[in-house]
């Protein structure tokens, strides 16, 4: 029974799932397809910050400022992932999954392989993230018990990871996911944007 309960959309975290740049966002109301693959279980805090301090310009009939711009705008998305496979280790540290490779050790072990050198071109990804565990049953919208969900059609996984051991045994990356303007999106949505159904 969907309920409007206030503030019901700022508990729980988001599931974070990647895919190639290019891919389309999904419709809200539908489980995620193959072409996305969620990055992992995060850890802590998770932040969507929307970039854009405001400059402002001043003249010498008034006190205060006249006009206002926005000479930058951005949409960063960071936060701890834990309990990674490999292959989401390498995308959180702004390389590929297919940068991990089996490797025959000679001692007849095989082992998953992940150099952690970083190419000089970044490799660009499509972001959504979307309510906790369950995406579709999730309270994540405003307006009551319906999904909603962020899409940024275009990003990179940028920063200097830090690889984090805990005490407890909890092996953890951060990564930050800054958005690139994507030049085939609609006006307004070339950084991406958030949707919440009402009904």
């Amino acid at each position: 029974m969907p309920t409007n309960t206030p503030y019901s959309r700022l508990t729980g975290t988001l599931s974070v799932y990647v895919a190639a740049y290019g891919t389309a966002a999904t419709d809200i109301d539908v489980a995620m397809p193959g072409a996305w693959t969620e990055l992992g279980p995060t850890d802590g805090n998770q932040s969507i910050k929307v970039l854009g301090s405001k400059e402002f310009f001043y003249d010498n009939d008034n006190l205060g400022p006249v006009k206002a711009v926005t000479p930058v705008a951005g949409v960063t998305v960071t936060a701890t992932q834990v309990n990674m496979t490999p292959e989401q280790l390498a995308v959180a540290i702004g390389m590929a999954a297919t940068d991990v490779v089996d490797h025959d050790t000679g001692l007849g072990a095989s082992v998953r392989l992940l150099p952690l050198g970083r190419d000089f071109a970044a490799n660009e990804y499509a972001m959504t993230l979307r309510g906790g565990a369950q995406p579709i049953t999730n309270v994540d919208s405003p307006f009551g018990a319906f999904p909603a969900q962020i899409y940024i059609p275009r990003g990179v996984f940028d920063g200097e990871p830090e690889l984090v051991r805990a005490k407890d045994g909890s092996p953890g990356a951060e990564f930050t996911f800054t958005a690139l303007v994507d030049p085939n999106a609609a006006a307004g949505r070339e950084l991406g944007y958030f949707e919440a159904r009402d009904v």
